[in-house]
């Protein structure tokens, strides 16, 4: 969601891909003929992938997977899940 403060500032809340795009900003006083800036917005969606050295695993053996972010605007939260059960997260 878009909103203007102090008349000035274009604030954007939560963005999303459908955000992108061209702003314009105009400005102008009693003065001077208006000045216009356009601005080019990209979202950068997240590309996932997850690290992974090996498929196969040797029981009462340890080993970890990596889910690595190629591209993407921050900030990114992850969730696991096994057989699509979320997985709490281990605060140490």
């Amino acid at each position: 969601t878009e909103e203007v403060r102090q008349n000035s500032k274009l604030i954007l809340n939560n963005i999303e891909e459908k955000d992108a795009g061209s702003y314009e900003c105009v400005a102008e006083n009693a003065v001077d003929t208006a000045l216009t800036k356009i601005i080019e917005i990209s979202v950068n969606a997240p590309v996932i992938s997850p690290v992974l050295n090996e498929r196969f695993f040797n029981e009462n053996s340890d080993s970890s997977i990596t889910c690595a972010i190629e591209t993407g605007s921050e900030p990114i939260a992850f969730q696991w899940s096994k057989n699509g059960n979320p997985i709490s997260e281990l605060n140490s």
